[in-house]
């Protein structure tokens, strides 16, 4: 199920594999928070990205 969802991810907003299995993982188990430094996983559809930026 998660390959299946990170193949969509992948196909659909041009994630990387790690990236893409990562946003899966966490959207199908439902994070309620995914904190990154990556703006990439903020186009994942149902996945709340907090998106910290380098001071």
């Amino acid at each position: 199920m998660i390959v299946e969802k990170a193949t969509e991810l992948r196909a659909s907003f041009g994630l990387k594999t790690p990236d893409a299995i990562h946003a899966a993982t966490a959207t199908l188990v439902g994070v309620k928070s995914f904190w990154t430094t990556d703006a990439d996983f903020s186009k994942c559809p149902g996945l709340a990205v907090e998106v910290f930026r380098a001071v």
